[in-house]
Parts: structure tokens; sequence; C-alpha cells
């Protein structure tokens, strides 16, 4: 499965450089749902890609030649925004990546906090709810079981029974964009179980701002209230 997705993303990189063949390209960034060793450039913790510590950057950089760096999506998205966003002048702020996880960036006092071995912002495996589900890091009732995308879509299923394996996200936001009951109603426990996570995270780490990143905000204007 790396290697698949290895072989994938060289070719995307190989369309790049020619499609801009007057432009010199210096090097990689590669975002990942997960926690990078800051000491190694593997992979350290990314439970819902299960790759293991497998390199990355030695992959990439094997089939391009160019330098690689690899970095956890929300902390990217916390950097981003930045450098070319909303977050200028803030020094306080928190990015909560919602997909099939949960990953946050936290800005603190100006800097990115990284923790101890780049480990720092795993609040999507935090326990809101024992004995819940198991988790895909193994332990039980992690926030990401009842607040992402796949927990919204569980939900989905649970009110609406039989559903096609090809039904996804996307859909679920589709179907309540068209005010479908089932997928309106998974979409409200979906922010409601965020909500739950983030008075912990307002608690603990008092951010000026607060980002959502993912195809969840595309519904902002029907229920982000529930998040006030």
């Amino acid at each position: 499965q790396p290697q698949r997705s290895v072989t994938q993303l060289l070719a995307a990189i190989k369309r790049v450089c020619d499609a801009e063949p007057r432009k010199a390209i210096q090097g990689v960034g590669i975002s990942v749902p997960g926690r990078v060793d800051r000491l190694t450039g593997r992979l350290a913790f990314a439970p819902n890609l299960r790759w293991g510590p497998f390199d990355i950057p030695k992959a990439i950089g094997a089939g391009t030649g160019l330098p690689v760096e690899i970095e956890n999506a929300a902390n990217l998205i916390i950097l981003a925004e930045r450098w070319f966003g909303s977050l200028s002048g803030v020094q306080d702020a928190v990015a909560i990546n919602v997909s099939e996880g949960l990953g946050t960036g936290i800005l603190a006092g100006g800097h990115l906090i990284s923790g101890w071995n780049g480990m720092a912002g795993e609040f999507g495996h935090m326990t809101v709810e024992a004995p819940g589900l198991i988790c895909g890091c193994g332990n039980r009732g992690c926030w990401e079981t009842v607040a992402s995308n796949q927990a919204a879509l569980r939900q989905y299923r649970k009110l609406k029974g039989k559903v096609p394996a090809s039904f996804t996200y996307r859909h679920l936001l589709i179907d309540a964009q068209d005010h479908k009951p089932e997928a309106v109603a998974a979409l409200r426990y979906q922010f409601v179980q965020l909500a739950r996570g983030l008075r912990t995270i307002l608690a603990g780490l008092a951010p000026e701002v607060v980002l959502f990143a993912g195809d969840i905000v595309s519904a902002w204007p029907y229920f982000s209230g529930i998040l006030s």
C-alpha cells in the first residue's frame, strides 16, 4: 500500500514538473495525516493511514532526486494561514483538520508547538466517550470515533439503514444540503461531537482563533452555530 501511493505521488510530481518546464522545482513538501519523527523523518503515528514507520522522504527523494519534507496536515494548515492567510498577527490559534480522523495543529505565543518528538496536538485521540468504539490507535472512545467524517457516516447508516458501500462523506454533505433528514441529523450529530472536544481545547489552550479544515466546511453555514 505505501509503495502504490508513492508511485502515484511520483507520477503527480512528474506531471507538475512537465507542466512547468521553465520553473525550477527545488523540493517537495508532503502533508500527512499523522505525526512525523523529528529525528528520522519517518511516520511516527498515523493510525488511519496504517503505513507504519514508512520512510516517505527517502522513497520520494529516490524517485525525484529532490529534497523532501513531510509534516502533519494540521500543522501545515497553521503554517499556511500564518504565512499567506488569516493568521497574520495572531499569536495563539488551533487548526482542526476533520477527515477520516481528527488532527490538530497548535500555534502558541507565535510558535508552532511540536512537543516531544513532534507528537503535540493529538486531541483526536483524547477520550471523550468511555467505554466507546475502538479507535484506530487501539484505545476506546477517542474524539475522532464520534466526530470524524467516518463517525458521521456511521451515524447516517444507523439512521438510514441500508446504505450503498459507495456512499461517501461528500454524498452525505450533498444530501444534507438537499435537506434529507437522516443526512441533516448525521451532520448535526458530528457538529455536536466536535463541540464536545472543542470545549477541552478552548479551556486548555485559550486560542484567539480556531480554524476548521476539510470537506466539513461546506456545511458551515448550516451547523456552525452548534459550536458557538
